[in-house]
């Protein structure tokens, strides 16, 4: 099992984070309006130019995670717009009340679990079964 486990669990967590990306940057692009009022409303600054840039990003970075392809500087460039996207948008501090908190809480503890992730890919690499 140990033997299995090193070779298929790198590229199947690395996948898992990918679909998380890749799927959020679909889901964003289907409500483009939507997240662009939210990001206003949250005092993002160019949330049209910021939106398109973690778009591009999460498509690409989640690309290149699937094919183990530069996975640090893909992992390095989502966790770059992780920050933002956290301290930014999911600030349970701010909350109005309580089922908001935990909603914020929740997106904000997720976000800090994956960056953890990325931080992980950033330092160990893409692992066996991957393209570069």
């Amino acid at each position: 099992m140990e033997m299995t486990a090193a070779i298929y669990f790198p590229i199947v967590g690395r996948v898992f984070i990918a679909i998380l990306y890749i799927i959020s940057a679909v889901g964003m692009i289907a409500n483009l309006k939507r997240i662009i009022e939210l990001m206003a409303s949250k005092r993002v600054p160019m949330p049209h130019i910021l939106l398109t840039i973690t778009i591009v990003l999460w498509i690409l970075g989640g690309v290149c995670l699937v094919l183990g392809w530069n996975v640090r500087i893909a992992a390095a460039a989502i966790f770059v717009v992780m920050i933002p996207v956290t301290l930014g948008i999911h600030r349970p501090w701010e909350a109005a009340d309580p089922a908001e908190f935990e909603h914020e809480l929740t997106h904000f503890l997720k976000n800090v679990g994956i960056l953890g992730g990325l931080l992980y890919i950033m330092y160990f690499g893409a692992g066996p079964y991957s393209l570069g």
